[in-house]
């Protein structure tokens, strides 16, 4: 085959990614790639595919390859990035960025890229500090944290915790009833012993 039938099938690619079926896109840049493994944008737009997919690993896979065959090509950097951010990999994205500002460095699209990707890490961040400690906080009081979890199971864990509280204080209520009753019981027995060592016929009535 030519490089017009592998052209041909990136039209195909092009028309299901702008319809957002994405499996179908895949397999026409798949054809396109086996016809030409050395054309770049091959690379990239299946790499977008797979980020409409949210399979961030495959989008990054591609996008890594798509910068081996053509390092000139900006849109790879900006592909990867995008993908490693999306896997909270915000290191690497900056550095990725970096690459590709190295040669093109006025691209306003990884300019603003790089903005973005900086604000995210910075929340990420924040968020996770503050989630740190609650966990802490929730830890010292007894209680698993909570975080991230779906509705149900955060409503099961919420049922649980209340039947834990209740069950505690039935128990220390028990507890409590317990001491008091041994506490009367040595009273008793302390009494019994003294009314035993009282005289004969001593009148023993409390007044």
């Amino acid at each position: 085959m030519s490089d017009h039938d592998a052209e041909a099938k990136k039209e195909l690619g092009n028309k299901a990614f702008a319809a957002k079926d994405y499996d179908e896109a895949i397999k026409h840049y798949t054809s396109a790639i086996a016809i030409d493994s050395k054309n770049c944008v091959y690379y990239s737009n299946r790499s977008a595919c797979y980020g409409g997919k949210k399979d961030w690993a495959a989008a990054a896979r591609d996008a890594k390859e798509c910068i081996k065959v053509n390092p000139a090509f900006i849109k790879g950097y900006y592909r990867l990035a995008n993908a490693q951010s999306e896997q909270n990999e915000f290191d690497a994205a900056l550095a990725t960025i970096k690459q590709g500002l190295a040669i093109e460095p006025d691209n306003p699209q990884l300019q603003k890229q790089m903005k973005q990707i900086k604000a995210k890490r910075s929340s990420t961040k924040r968020a996770e500090s503050a989630a740190a400690s609650n966990a802490n906080a929730s830890a010292v009081r007894g209680i698993p944290y909570r975080a991230n979890l779906d509705s149900s199971i955060s409503k099961e864990v919420n049922d649980l915790q209340e039947q834990l509280i209740s069950t505690t204080k039935e128990y220390r209520a028990v507890k409590a009833n317990i001491m008091r009753a041994q506490k009367e019981k040595r009273s008793n027995e302390l009494t019994k012993v003294e009314l035993e060592k009282l005289p004969p016929g001593t009148d023993a009535k409390m007044y």
